[in-house]
């Protein structure tokens, strides 16, 4: 057990079990793979779980092998073999089209594929063909998703499943937090560089950490619990589910979204928070079972009217007085220019429209670069400000539009379901829980990428086209 202090002030006692528990965990999951093969729900189960280990429990291969993509594809091959693959026909051809797109923004830029670089191994021709291996890979585990919902009825145990995931990331997040700020054993479980495990602010009055879980940023681990904060309300519906137990948890799954002071998390909720409740099924008025009573809601208007007038008398002089937490909370509510007059700020994200104007200037906007071709064209491995610009460099203008129509096409399919007339409101509320969810997610995408490496958002796309291919609950599992 090591002691080390990151920054001054602070110091953390690490575990380090990283790489003794990733090769514990493949060598089990090899000697437990004919149990696992024999009954299909547990390896659908198992592949769930593995979706909250984005960065732990990986082996660098000049890409990263995430559990969720060894799992998933070991599910691709027994789907196909046992139910054969089956999805809407109009979503298959948009993800093939897209592909296609990227696919030919690669043969506009030959060119580009050995180009000098900066070093990076990666950057070469084989960053093409790794990368659209892992885009086939994800949209064949999003088709093996949707098949084993529809054949095998397996929605309500999905749901389930990413309800007690999505609570153990949360209790991981907090004990992440605990250990920093309280000097307890943090176990170390990703090959992640250090400046990955102790995100944070610098404030006038001392350094704000953020949890990050399993996840390689504390905004990749929210746009998670988004989906996973979906799956659990959606398991009180469909369960029946009540009691303080449940709220408890409920409370810590939304805590991990508060306590990681992600910019576009807070602005997200803010925005798709009242729109949930607004219009969520009036038969039953309350969704989360907090706005029972009016002095509940007058409660929380009145700290709503509270930071909104708060926001704006604020000073940066009087902001410093207060503890690094509300300097830091504050700072990420505010605009960009006051948050930098506070004399604190957070480590530097990429920014959209610098990575767009090169494709403008080389008249590669239609296709882009072709698919895992961005690194030659940089001349480096790096990331992108959004999933939207990332879809650009990729697919260009063209990929994004069918990427956009694919969007629209799914969530017009929940909307519907959503308003429909009928008195199947269970099947109404699952279908609005989702479709806030979902564009809570895609929302948030404004602000990081992931297209090619977060399994979870493929799932989600398939749960969410299951959804929308309904009619009514039943036979849900």
């Amino acid at each position: 057990m090591n002691f080390i202090s990151p920054i001054a002030g602070f110091g953390l006692y690490e575990i380090n079990l990283y790489p003794y528990v990733t090769w514990i965990f493949y060598g089990v999951l090899l000697l437990l793979s004919p149990y696992l093969l024999r009954q299909n729900r547990r390896l659908f189960t198992l592949f769930l779980v593995s979706l909250a280990f984005e960065s732990a429990l990986i082996i660098n291969a000049g890409f990263f092998i995430r559990p969720s993509y060894s799992i998933g594809l070991v599910l691709v091959l027994k789907t196909v073999m046992r139910l054969g693959l089956k999805f809407p026909a109009r979503y298959g051809a948009l993800l093939t089209l897209f592909v296609l797109t990227g696919i030919a923004g690669i043969f506009l830029n030959l060119d580009l594929i050995g180009a000098s670089t900066s070093g990076e191994s990666r950057a070469t021709f084989l960053r093409p063909i790794i990368q659209l291996g892992q885009l086939t890979t994800m949209i064949f585990i999003a088709v093996s998703v949707f098949t084993q919902l529809s054949q095998k009825r397996y929605f309500r145990h999905t749901v389930r499943v990413l309800h007690f995931v999505s609570v153990g990331v949360a209790l991981y997040a907090i004990w992440e937090i605990a250990a920093i700020y309280f000097n307890l054993p943090y176990l170390n479980l990703d090959s992640m560089r250090q400046s990955y495990w102790y995100i944070g602010f610098g404030t006038p009055l001392g350094y704000v950490f953020r949890p990050h879980g399993t996840f390689i940023e504390p905004i990749e681990l929210n746009n998670f619990q988004f989906l996973g904060i979906a799956s659990s309300l959606a398991y009180r519906v469909l369960y029946d589910k009540r009691g303080w137990r449940y709220w408890s948890l409920l409370f810590l799954q939304l805590a991990v979204l508060v306590e990681s002071f992600s910019r576009s998390t807070l602005v997200t909720v803010a925005v798709f928070l009242p729109i949930f409740f607004l219009f969520y099924p009036r038969v039953v008025r309350s969704a989360l079972g907090f706005f029972v009573n009016r002095s509940m809601r007058l409660a929380v208007v009145a700290l709503a009217v509270f930071m909104i007038i708060y926001g704006f008398r604020a000073t940066p002089e009087g902001l410093k007085q207060v503890n690094p937490v509300a300097q830091v909370l504050y700072g990420r509510i505010v605009s960009a220019q006051r948050h930098a007059a506070f004399g604190f700020s957070p480590y530097g994200r990429a920014d959209a429209s610098t990575e767009i104007e090169p494709l403008r200037d080389q008249g590669k906007l239609g296709f882009g670069v072709g698919i895992g071709n961005d690194a030659n064209w940089r001349g480096g491995v790096g990331g992108t400000a959004s999933l939207y610009s990332q879809i650009i460099i990729h697919a260009g203008l063209i990929g994004l539009m069918i990427f956009l129509v694919f969007l629209g096409s799914l969530l017009y399919g929940l909307f519907r379901n959503y308003l429909r007339r009928s008195n199947d409101i269970v099947f109404r509320k699952v279908c609005w829980i989702f479709f806030v969810g979902l564009l809570a997610m895609l929302t948030q995408r404004l602000a990081f990428s992931g297209l090619f490496t977060d399994t979870y958002l493929w799932v989600a796309f398939a749960m969410c086209i299951y959804l929308g291919q309904k009619k009514q609950y039943e036979n849900w599992d």
